[in-house]
């Protein structure tokens, strides 16, 4: 009779400590998936502060060109906006 008491008892654990590890493993690529959705979203804001960057720099130049050329028509800066 206590034999099969303890294991049940066994049984009923060891059934705790699988769905906690399963738990703690979804817990786990839950946080990987959110990491790398993070990771993504930096990526694309850097490439938009580059591009943004690159766009104030080549429009710089031109006003730089334009400045010591008043007499001229703006001419086109030459940034093409990414699409």
């Amino acid at each position: 009779m206590t034999f099969s008491v303890i294991s049940a008892l066994i049984s009923f654990l060891s059934g705790i400590a699988n769905a906690f590890v399963s738990f703690m493993s979804w817990l786990h690529e839950k946080d990987l998936v959110q990491s790398g959705i993070a990771e993504q979203k930096l990526l694309d804001l850097q490439g938009r502060i580059n591009a943004a960057q690159k766009a104030m720099a080549v429009r710089q130049a031109q006003r730089d060109i334009d400045e010591r050329n008043p007499n001229g028509v703006m001419s086109d800066d030459g940034y093409q906006r990414p699409e």
